[in-house]
């Protein structure tokens, strides 16, 4: 079940992105560890391969709008730039439902045909993997940004849980 304690945890041992529009926000993303206590995946799936993934998307939401997709796919690529730049977070795992994956999969992430349920949530979720150099390149692509658009967007920073 969902629990606010165990979220902040979360929060604090993890990189959260946030997206803001005209100083509100509009879409979140969060980059973990993996594997790690903080795990949202190894709480639900703990027998998983390992596929290489130093880190898990544990959290990835936009506000509804007419703008959601474009708010998810602009936090997932500005993320992970920021990640590569100020991180050594290189491969991520995530779960999604199955309505998500068309999103990541726009971002260049494979199903690994693995699901799990994921307590207090509906459906079965999926099992994904990708890479973050893949999900800015062709994020930024998708959304028609350029590099150095791009760039201008991401705040620096270097301060993190782990690095």
């Amino acid at each position: 079940m969902f629990s606010d304690g165990l979220e902040h945890h979360r929060d604090a041992n993890s990189y959260v992105m946030l997206l803001l529009r005209d100083g509100a926000p509009v879409a979140t993303a969060r980059s973990q560890p993996y594997p790690s206590d903080s795990s949202d995946i190894l709480g639900v799936s703990p027998n998983l391969p390992d596929w290489g993934s130093d880190s898990e998307v544990g959290r990835m939401a936009a506000a509804r709008s007419p703008q959601s997709v474009r708010y998810s796919l602009m936090v997932l690529a500005l993320g992970s730039m920021w990640l590569l730049e100020y991180t050594h977070h290189r491969r991520y795992i995530a779960y999604c439902l199955p309505k998500m994956l068309k999103i990541f999969r726009l971002i260049g992430a494979e199903d690994t045909g693995e699901t799990c349920a994921v307590p207090g949530r509906p459906g079965r979720h999926s099992i994904i993997l990708g890479r973050y150099d893949d999900c800015a390149r062709i994020g930024m692509n998708q959304l028609g940004m350029s590099h150095a658009e791009a760039r201008a967007a991401i705040r620096p920073g270097t301060a993190g849980p782990n690095d």
